[in-house]
């Protein structure tokens, strides 16, 4: 669990694992939250935290940070994160992103293929698409559906 510490109604230590001594306190990190309270200490509860990473951008968190105000008298301070849709571009733009990763890891994978393709070439005076392993048509048709969405 994170905590802040605020001095007069502002947060001036960031949320952070209690400490197990500080200033002349030793042992903080095994007070209560009342004990913790009365030395500025607050527990810090989060909102928002989850969203769906593929079709959601998070944001934040906003209300606990270093300068933001702590309601007078409050047990606790709110993280709060921002949660919007990814747009169609942004949505897009992930999907280039995963299939260039994809791509780059294919390395293998596109040795393999052009291993067989040029053994096969030069075995042969044509070339038809069944005459490759059933694995690797597969492969092949696979990379290359990706790379023509990534041209």
């Amino acid at each position: 669990m994170h905590f802040c510490h605020q001095t007069n109604d502002i947060i001036d230590i960031a949320p952070r694992s209690l400490p197990r001594s500080w200033r002349n306190i030793s042992g903080l990190d095994r007070s209560s939250n009342v004990e913790l309270k009365a030395v500025g200490w607050l527990p810090v509860v989060y909102v928002n935290v989850t969203y769906n990473s593929a079709t959601q951008i998070r944001t934040g968190p906003t209300g606990c940070n270093v300068g933001d105000a702590v309601p007078a008298g409050a047990d606790e301070v709110t993280g709060a994160y921002a949660l919007r849709d990814k747009t169609q571009q942004e949505v897009d733009d992930d999907k280039r992103d995963q299939d260039l990763a994809t791509l780059r890891e294919a390395g293998k994978d596109l040795a393999l293929v052009l291993t067989e393709l040029v053994e096969w070439a030069l075995a042969n005076t044509a070339m038809q698409p069944t005459d490759f392993t059933p694995d690797t048509k597969q492969r092949y048709l696979d990379v290359k559906a990706i790379a023509d969405r990534v041209k």
